[in-house]
């Protein structure tokens, strides 16, 4: 009996352990789509030598960028949805927090 209460403690732990890591992969997962799209974002603005006011007053799509921009349409693996933001303002995910933690979905400012 005490064994299996030893080991049912193990487990509970190690299930915490995975929970948390399990955020923490996917957290940097999404900001590593985030950095993509903010150098397709650039590229696109060099490409087309847009200004602000050009880039603002006809903002693209994440999803017209795939093909020319970037290989493949991506998708934060937590189910957030990517937006590019305007001309002066990273990429943002929809999903999780923006307060800088290590399950933060932003890129670092």
């Amino acid at each position: 009996m005490f064994v299996v209460l030893i080991i049912g403690m193990l487990l509970a732990v190690a299930e915490e352990s995975f929970i948390s890591a399990r955020a923490n992969a996917r957290a940097r997962a999404c900001v590593e789509n985030l950095t993509k799209i903010d150098g397709a974002k650039h590229q696109y603005i060099l490409v087309n030598s847009l200004g602000s006011d050009a880039f603002n007053a006809n903002p693209p799509t994440v999803q017209s960028f795939v093909g020319s921009y970037l290989g493949v349409s991506p998708a934060c693996p937590a189910s957030g949805t990517y937006s590019l933001g305007d001309y002066s303002t990273s990429p943002s995910c929809t999903f999780g927090s923006t307060d800088g933690t290590l399950d933060a979905h932003a890129l670092p400012t």
